[in-house]
């Protein structure tokens, strides 16, 4: 998908950098922006308190045009969505599915503070040493696009010589349980597109 990262500079008097991860409404996946800010309203009415704060903002398009005229040649996207969008580079691929899709779709608007066309995008909060579960003590065996990891989660056929589910013997259950947990609140919101 089409993310960007938003890094703020420091407010005057403090160190602290804020980051932002931005997402955007876009040709495959027109509704991911809206996605990730229901599923912060979500896990918030229910006590969760797991997805960082989010937000749908408006964001200048002749601001993203700009940051690609500035990094567009450095960034790198997945082979399979550059042919999916028939494009060969990034920035291609952000102008078609994410600037030409919004206007096509009449998502975007003219801001009258500002006087720049804007589309809207999701901003969610960075938050500092909070990594990808694989890059921490508890990541499990994985492989990218396979699903040998799923036998953790087969309570009928993985089972060990006394009838328990495999996992419980397991170093990860910790992981496990928590991937539960992570996979319960994807059931609710129907996040079906977690790997």
């Amino acid at each position: 998908t089409i993310k960007f990262e938003i890094e703020f500079k420091p407010v005057a008097g403090t160190t602290t950098m804020l980051s932002t991860i931005i997402k955007v409404p876009q040709k495959l996946f027109p509704f991911e922006a809206f996605s990730e800010v229901a599923a912060f309203e979500a896990d918030r009415i229910m006590n969760i308190n797991r997805v960082p704060p989010t937000t749908v903002l408006w964001l200048p398009i002749e601001d993203v045009k700009s940051a690609l005229q500035l990094h567009g040649s450095k960034m790198s996207a997945v082979e399979e969505f550059l042919k999916e969008s028939e494009v060969n580079t990034f920035s291609e691929w952000v102008e078609k599915d994410f600037i030409n899709y919004t206007h096509k779709m009449k998502w975007q608007q003219m801001d009258e503070a500002t006087n720049k066309v804007s589309a809207p995008i999701s901003m969610q909060l960075r938050i500092a040493d909070c990594g990808h579960l694989l890059d921490t003590a508890l990541a499990i065996p994985y492989k990218t696009h396979n699903t040998s990891w799923h036998r953790y989660f087969d309570l009928i056929k993985q089972r060990d010589e006394k009838g328990r589910p495999i996992f419980m013997k397991e170093k990860f259950i910790g992981t496990i349980v928590h991937i539960s947990e992570v996979a319960t609140f994807d059931m609710i919101i129907g996040n079906d597109d977690r790997s």
